[in-house]
């Protein structure tokens, strides 16, 4: 009784059966045809019956100390579930989380230097380093490369980590340029736009394109955090007229133009635990998603027997019943049955009747989703690449019995290891389940899987009984 709906399902599935075989009389819709026509009916009202979308994260506005805790304590949360359900220490994520923990109370900063290529972030770094950093304690200057490309994007993380950034930019702002902000200042990143190398300007010309760099940036950046800087100006002809009214003439490089951006930081670090709360907190966040895939690999390791045990119990099902209708009800009662163990490893809390609707809706969607006729094909065509030695009328039910448990099965534990771990579920989201139904269903559709899968099939079926199929 430990698997109620399994056992009860096929109980009934094959009982139903026998009634049929001894009842000749029964016309042809019959007594199982209704059954069926209640399990659809049941899986189509639990499929309208879904959950709506869960509400996103809620990320604040400003980063208090007490935000920082918080998304520590969450990681804490997780990386003690995964030291209990995981063979293999966790030595490793234990000393990262007491080093997080440790930087709450850290007074050095970091300042990142954000910018495409050439944009000047090496020549401001020098300059920053000459007139403003000699005064500051434990202030360190970093550069950080591009990420404005595909293959740039790793970069994101070493600004993400920084406590400042510097966004440095040279003309007017470009799509990607403000793609990057936005990024940014999602992940609560306090962000200084510095407009560069308005030396190479006219001052109208100058005004105007600072002007339309605010406008562009007014949702993302308060206005006082975008200041102007020259961080290398190039050299300008100088006349100097002598006392015997002759002009000389020469080239002069300016000084460096970096009071506003000084007085700007300067601001900032004038309280610096912000920064650095903000700083461990989007450091929480990342490590907190390192342990959960690192949980969710021990938990596939553990779901993928349970999948494999399953889809050998639909086959075994499908093979042996030779009333098709009747099979809604067996396939039914395993599929509600591994979702109640899969939702049970994932530590979501499903009651008997949130299973039996989460199976009738993978049920509805492999069927909207044209899933129940491609498996069939898929077998038929692997089963013709085989020198099959039993062949059974139920062979190609029992394949793609087998093969659709499979695909409802992963299709589960990626819906499972989407959920947060904190806040089980207590109903599945058809929607999304659907999604993931068909990308799971896309990439295992290759020949090569279909076919081990069929090898494996013909090896069962060439049992002597139901119950060597299931257990190999």
């Amino acid at each position: 009784m430990k698997r109620p709906i399994l056992i009860g399902g096929i109980s009934l599935s094959f009982a139903l059966w026998l009634l049929e075989s001894l009842d000749r009389s029964v016309g042809e819709f019959g007594e199982w045809g209704v059954l069926g026509l209640i399990a659809v009916g049941a899986g189509a009202w639990w499929f309208k019956q879904r959950s709506p979308e869960p509400l996103p994260e809620i990320v604040p506005e400003t980063i208090a100390r007490s935000n920082a805790e918080q998304a520590l304590n969450q990681a804490k949360t997780l990386l003690d579930r995964l030291s209990e359900e995981s063979e293999t220490p966790c030595d490793d994520l234990q000393q990262r989380w007491t080093q997080l923990h440790d930087n709450l109370d850290r007074t050095d900063v970091k300042l990142a230097l954000v910018g495409r290529k050439n944009v000047g972030k090496t020549a401001l770094a020098k300059v920053l380093r000459q007139q403003w950093l000699q005064n500051k304690d434990r202030v360190e200057i970093e550069e950080v490369p591009a990420f404005f490309r595909h293959d740039e994007a790793d970069n994101l993380q070493d600004a993400l980590t920084a406590d400042l950034v510097v966004f440095l930019i040279d003309g007017d702002l470009t799509d990607s340029e403000r793609q990057v902000l936005q990024q940014l200042r999602q992940q609560r990143q306090t962000v200084l736009l510095a407009w560069n190398k308005g030396d190479r300007y006219d001052r109208p010309e100058q005004d105007a394109l600072v002007d339309r760099v605010r406008s562009h940036v007014a949702q993302i950046l308060d206005e006082d955090c975008v200041c102007t800087v020259a961080a290398a100006p190039d050299a300008i002809e100088v006349r100097r007229h002598q006392t015997d009214n002759t002009v000389v003439s020469r080239r002069e490089t300016p000084e460096p133009e970096i009071s506003d951006l000084t007085r700007i930081l300067d601001r900032q670090l004038a309280n610096r635990s912000p920064l650095v709360w903000g700083t461990v907190y989007r450091q929480a966040r990342l490590f907190k998603n390192d342990v959960k895939t690192r949980l969710n690999a021990v938990r596939r390791d553990r779901a993928l027997p349970i999948i494999t045990q399953y889809q050998w119990v639909a086959a075994a099902t499908a093979f042996a019943n030779p009333v098709p209708a009747l099979d809604l009800l067996a396939t039914g009662a395993i599929s509600a049955q591994l979702v109640l163990d899969l939702g049970n490893l994932y530590q979501q809390r499903l009651s008997l009747q949130q299973a039996q609707a989460a199976a009738g809706t993978l049920g509805s969607l492999m069927v909207k989703l044209g899933l129940v006729e491609l498996s069939t094909q898929l077998v038929s065509t692997a089963l013709k690449h085989n020198p099959v030695t039993f062949v059974a009328g139920g062979t190609v039910q029992g394949l793609s019995a087998a093969y659709l448990t499979r695909i409802a099965g992963l299709s589960l534990v990626e819906y499972f290891e989407q959920q947060e771990v904190e806040n089980p579920a207590t109903s599945v989201d058809g929607e999304r389940l659907g999604s993931i139904l068909q990308s799971v269903f896309n990439n295992n559709q290759r020949m090569t899987f279909v076919k081990s899968l069929v090898r494996q099939g013909i090896d069962r079926f060439s049992a002597k009984s139901p119950e060597d199929v299931v257990m190999g």
